[in-house]
């Protein structure tokens, strides 16, 4: 009798065991998937454009909407408003305000080499880090940024040398070319979070060695009948 039960104790903590580990490997694969990433990134928008609502309309040329867990401010009538605007700006002088900033944890500490704006879609800002000094060299990073979200970037690709040129395709938005100080030329994808470069120029026999201080997209002469294509300069 006390063998049958010691098999049963057995038995009955391999089933909870190889339970427990198909629980974890099933929160494991929600946690890593890529629906549950776009939707962190949806309420992660959601919660920032909240707080950048005012500024972004200022940009956008819209309205701002008021913020319902303020307390409401007595009107002030036009006279009334136009008399501070006066005064502050005869104060003040010619000024710029700053709507905000792209920055955060991720690119602290590091130097902005270069930047440039998406062809189709203004909204997006891509921006390199790398060190300029030849003595001070360390890996590099190139971050995609966006309105919807300015204090972390929605793709970074981080590089093995500092980033010092950035492009994006007109023909191919989604194209990014980048040029690295140790003379290397990568393209990536910028509709993927892959790290991977879809192009790189260690792979072919004539990559040359000095830093790529400029990189453009350059459209090629075309025939009728044949597709646009865009060479890398």
């Amino acid at each position: 009798s006390s063998g049958i039960n010691a098999e049963y104790g057995g038995n009955s903590q391999k089933v909870q065991e190889s339970s427990a580990e198909e629980e974890k490997r099933s929160a494991d694969a929600v946690l890593q998937s890529e629906s549950l990433r776009a939707n962190l990134c949806i309420m992660e928008r959601v919660v920032t454009r909240n707080i950048y609502q005012a500024k972004q309309a200022l940009y956008r040329g819209m309205s701002i909407l008021p913020d319902p867990d303020l307390p409401a401010e007595k009107p002030k009538s036009a006279i009334q408003t136009s008399r501070m605007d006066e005064a502050d700006l005869s104060v003040l002088g010619p000024n710029v305000e700053r709507l905000w900033t792209y920055g955060g944890v991720l690119t602290k500490s590091h130097n902005i080499s270069c930047m440039t704006w998406n062809k189709k879609n203004a909204d997006i800002l891509a921006v390199g880090y790398g060190e300029y000094g030849f003595t001070n060299q360390k890996s590099g990073m190139a971050c995609c940024w966006s309105i919807k979200n300015p204090e972390y970037p929605e793709r970074v690709f981080k590089t093995t040398s500092g980033i010092t040129a950035l492009d994006f395709s007109k023909q191919n938005p989604n194209l990014l070319a980048v040029g690295m100080y140790n003379g290397t030329i990568a393209v990536y994808n910028v509709r993927s979070n892959c790290q991977i470069a879809i192009l790189d120029s260690n792979e072919t026999p004539s990559n040359h060695l000095g830093p790529v201080w400029e990189i453009k997209w350059i459209e090629r002469e075309y025939h009728a009948g044949e597709e646009r294509s865009e060479n890398i300069i």
